[in-house]
């Protein structure tokens, strides 16, 4: 589709709430109907953004979370996730247990390599990718594969990731913000979100989504891993790709903004964002 017959649309409070509609708790419901959600994330010094990304998943919604990682982060994990299960990196996974898969924060290694990697070509559920599962995707020049996945799929780099995926810099994805999210959406078929000031999301509907929320005191560490585990805890849930990138941008920058209230930009952290979760989330569904 021609980049200037795409319309822009702003993601508002009001957009989003006619999103969630279609993932409200039933009163006969179980941990099952709300989908069971893989985080492939950690490494040794890495743990932090498995946990931020799996907490914030939870806080989301999915009704069962288990991550495959590493051995070493394990008693981290279930530390400080204690609601999640957890299997070894080691071992081979079944994938059609999971409704989706969350894949990339600080999963670093030969063997989370392999694993992006297999997933990526054999997983058919929703899958959100994001960090080093971007890197690979760019190293080994997978973008063009992700397209039988594509209408499932969400990537969510910063301006860096999106310059590397493109082949290009990130100052030139910097300049023409528009242009790289919707030519990462066209080049892979998946949903594309370049996260940053005005977080842009664009998928296969001939719209690209402007979100409204947030501020800069989200431009902290581990942010983007909260990010991650909001839009694949709301995929685990039935929400479509596209669905699930709109409402988590909005969420989490709302989340954002509920945490500048009570700690300010410059002392606001992920885990504050994480905190906030909830109050977005009830501000959203009505």
């Amino acid at each position: 589709m021609n980049e200037r017959r795409m319309k822009t649309e702003k993601i508002t409070m009001d957009l989003v709430q006619k999103k969630l509609e279609g993932v409200r708790r039933r009163d006969d419901s179980n941990k099952v109907d709300y989908g069971h959600l893989l985080v492939c994330a950690g490494s040794y010094g890495m743990a932090g953004a498995a946990v931020m990304c799996g907490l914030s998943a939870i806080t989301s919604g999915a009704g069962l979370v288990t991550y495959y990682t590493y051995d070493e982060i394990v008693p981290v994990l279930q530390t400080n996730v204690p609601q999640a299960m957890c299997k070894s990196i080691d071992k081979e996974i079944i994938m059609g247990k999971y409704d989706a898969i969350a894949m990339g924060p600080g999963f670093l290694g030969e063997k989370a390599e392999k694993r992006i990697k297999r997933i990526i070509k054999g997983f058919i559920g929703s899958l959100v990718l994001d960090a080093n599962a971007l890197n690979v995707i760019a190293r080994d020049e997978l973008c063009e594969d992700l397209k039988e996945i594509g209408k499932r799929t969400v990537l969510t780099p910063h301006e860096g990731e999106m310059g590397r995926l493109l082949g290009t810099t990130s100052s030139a994805v910097k300049a023409d913000r528009r242009g790289s999210v919707i030519l990462l959406s066209q080049l892979t078929g998946c949903t594309a979100v370049l996260k940053g000031s005005e977080t842009l999301v664009a998928g296969g509907n001939g719209t690209v989504y402007v979100n409204t929320s947030g501020n800069p005191g989200l431009a902290t560490a581990g942010t983007g891993d909260v990010l991650t585990g909001i839009i694949s805890g709301l995929a685990a849930q039935g929400m479509n790709s596209l669905d699930a990138a709109i409402t988590g941008v909005f969420i989490h920058g709302h989340a954002g903004d509920l945490a500048k209230r009570k700690k300010g930009e410059i002392s606001m952290t992920a885990a504050d964002v994480i905190d906030m979760i909830p109050s977005a989330f009830m501000d959203a569904v009505k």
